[in-house]
């Protein structure tokens, strides 16, 4: 199984929370499981969504995609620059996520 298809998975089974906003307010709850930014999420709240995330224990994957494909794999006709996986449900992304993206720990 692909990380894309894992991600698709997730929005479709689980529970996802999509955006930097959204993200934040998972990461500050400590609800998110894994957290994915896009290779251009923007330089700010990157470094915000990934202190918070070092500081909470949770994993974030930056892929290598951009925020409108990042978007487009959501569904969304905008981009996304980052969302955070709360509940997998049928996807097997909390396993699949060492084979995909860079890990920042």
């Amino acid at each position: 199984m692909d990380f894309e298809k894992a991600i698709e998975d997730a929005i479709h089974t689980g529970k996802v929370k999509i955006g930097s906003n959204e993200t934040i307010k998972t990461l500050e709850e400590e609800t998110a499981e894994l957290i994915i930014t896009a290779n251009n999420c923007p330089k700010n709240i990157d470094i915000e969504i990934t202190q918070l995330a070092k500081e909470k224990g949770i994993k974030i994957i930056e892929l290598n995609t951009s925020n409108y494909e990042l978007g487009a794999l959501c569904g969304r006709p905008h981009s996304v620059a980052a969302l955070s996986i709360i509940d997998p449900g049928k996807s097997r992304i909390l396993g699949v996520q060492e084979l995909t993206g860079e890990i920042n720990e």
